[in-house]
C-alpha cells in the first residue's frame, strides 16, 4: 500500500521507508498493485511511474470452515480481526461500541491476532461502557479464524487505509455479515456485500453496526457468496504469470 507517503503521520519511519520504496519502484519493469486504489494513490504520488503499474487484486481461499472445533465461542459475538493500533482505529470501534445499548449488553467482541489487551485497551474499554470482560482474544490456525467468521454475528473493519483488505474476503467466504470503513479500496472490495460507515465517526459506525446485526444473519448471505467468487488465487496467479512475460 502507500500508508508511508500517504499517512505518514501513521508509521514511524515513514519518510525513509518511502525513499526506499522510491528506489525500488524506478528499478522495477512493472508495479503490481493489490487494488485500484492502491494503484490511483501510487500514480498520485509518483506520476512518471503510472506506465509501469498494474492491478491484480489477491484471490481468495474458498475452504469451508470446520463443521465444529472444541473452542469455546461465547456467542453472540461480534469479530475483529487483526493489530489493532493507530489507523486499525479500533479505538473509535470501542466508542461506539459502548455507545449502543443493544451492542455493549448484547454481544461480546472476539479479537482474532494482535495479541491480549494492552493497559491502555483494558482502560479505554472501561471508560466506553464495553468492559473487557466482554472481550476475548484468540489467535492460531487459518481454519480456526475461518470458524470465527462462520459464526460470527457480524465482522466489524473500522481501518482507515489499507492495500486490500484481506480480512474482507475472508469474512465473505464464510458468509459473515460485513461492517467497514466507507473510505480507501474497501467499497471496491466488498461491492454490495458489505454495509459502510463513517470510519470517524463514532455515531455512524454504532448505528451502521446496530442496524446490521439487528437484521437476520441469512439476509446478505447472496450479496457475499456472489461477492466472493470474484476472487480467485487462479486468476490472481494467471494475471501475475502474464505480467512476467510481458517484460521478459
Amino acid at each position: 500500500d502507500m500508508i508511508f507517503e500517504k499517512h505518514p503521520e501513521w508509521v514511524p519511519g515513514s519518510v525513509d521507508r518511502a525513499r526506499l520504496k522510491r528506489k525500488t519502484f524506478e528499478r522495477a519493469d512493472a508495479i503490481i498493485c493489490v487494488s485500484n486504489h492502491t494503484r490511483d494513490d501510487l500514480i498520485e504520488v509518483y506520476p512518471d511511474l503510472q506506465s509501469k503499474v498494474i492491478t491484480i487484486q489477491h484471490g481468495a481461499d474458498h475452504t469451508p470452515a470446520p463443521a465444529h472445533l472444541e473452542v469455546d465461542l461465547p456467542k453472540p459475538y461480534l469479530l475483529y480481526v487483526g493489530l489493532r493500533r493507530g489507523y486499525k482505529n479500533f479505538d473509535l470501534m470501542l466508542k461506539a461500541l459502548g455507545r449502543s445499548k443493544l451492542l455493549r449488553e448484547t454481544f461480546q467482541l472476539v479479537c482474532f491476532g494482535g495479541g491480549p489487551l494492552t493497559a491502555e485497551e483494558h482502560r479505554l474499554s472501561r471508560e466506553v461502557g464495553f468492559p473487557p470482560e466482554r472481550i476475548h482474544c484468540f489467535s492460531g490456525s487459518d481454519s480456526l479464524l475461518a470458524y470465527f467468521y462462520k459464526h460470527a454475528a457480524a465482522f466489524v473493519f473500522p481501518s482507515l487505509y489499507e492495500g486490500f483488505g484481506m480480512p474482507l474476503t475472508e469474512a465473505m467466504v464464510q458468509g459473515c455479515p460485513i461492517a467497514c470503513s466507507d473510505t480507501s479500496c474497501f467499497p471496491e472490495i466488498c461491492g454490495d456485500a458489505a454495509v459502510y460507515f463513517d470510519g470517524r465517526n463514532v455515531d455512524h459506525m454504532s448505528d451502521v453496526v446496530e442496524s446490521l446485526v439487528s437484521q437476520p444473519r441469512q439476509q446478505m448471505r447472496v450479496a457475499l457468496a456472489n461477492r466472493s467468487q470474484h476472487f480467485s488465487w487462479q486468476r490472481c496467479a494467471s494475471e501475475t504469470a502474464s505480467v512476467y512475460r510481458s517484460i521478459v
